[in-house]
């Protein structure tokens, strides 16, 4: 990497200050220790608020105005990864006051898209997802997070970018996620969910170099190196 590409992708420092800043944010919306806990067990699986991070250093926009954002980003996603895997384990005596404290930020954002690539991408590839306990169908998590990046972006050059990269990103780590957890019982979807990740993964590169035709390779060779090594760790 040369010196401009440090700067944006840096994380020497980036773990610790999410460490740090967590707590104290745990501690001031008075959540529970066990989200604590949900935070630490999710965070090798967090590309999604490190990119945020990437975007903002990109922008030259000062990361500590936006660690709210960051924070729920986190949230949004731990709180999904909960429900969905780890609840047997852990029990989050602040559950319907963690959805509350997400939905009353959802409802500050200003700038909103709707785009449910989703649906777009299952019609045009015929595929049908059944709706079952392993929540193949995840527009309304994806939606949130992209429109954090949506809000965040908005006065930048193609800003819907911001939003589709946030989007495709997002689901292509969710998929990976129940690719890793499916039994038997749900052996018959995985080549739909395949063909739907590499979907979401053509247009996540599409819009990143949408965002940044310089640093394009570096977002893409990043969150692979991630994906990859994901991919071997045990989700549970």
């Amino acid at each position: 990497m040369n010196s401009s590409s440090n700067q944006i992708f840096e994380d020497a420092h980036l773990k610790k200050q999410k460490f740090l800043k967590i707590k104290d944010v745990l501690s001031e919306m008075n959540l529970s220790s066990e989200m604590d806990k949900i935070f630490k067990k999710t965070d090798k699986y967090d590309i999604i608020s490190n990119n945020f991070i990437y975007l903002l250093r990109l922008n030259k926009m000062n990361v500590k105005d936006h660690w709210e954002s960051i924070i729920f980003i986190k949230l949004i996603y731990s709180d999904f990864i909960y429900r969905n895997v780890l609840k047997q384990k852990y029990k989050i005596i602040d559950e319907k006051e963690i959805l509350t404290k997400i939905k009353n930020f959802l409802q500050k954002i200003e700038h909103k898209e709707k785009n449910n690539w989703e649906s777009i991408l299952l019609k045009n590839n015929k595929i049908d997802l059944p709706m079952d306990e392993l929540n193949f169908i995840n527009h309304e998590l994806y939606l949130q997070i992209a429109n954090i990046f949506y809000n965040t972006f908005f006065n930048k050059p193609k800003a819907i970018e911001y939003y589709n990269y946030a989007y495709f990103l997002t689901a292509v780590l969710t998929i990976d996620g129940l690719l890793k957890i499916m039994n038997k019982k749900h052996m018959d979807n995985k080549p739909l969910l395949y063909i739907l990740k590499l979907n979401f993964f053509d247009y996540y590169e599409k819009s990143i170099s949408q965002i940044t035709n310089i640093y394009f390779n570096y977002f893409v060779c990043q969150n692979n190196f991630f994906l990859n090594k994901n991919r071997r760790q045990k989700l549970r």
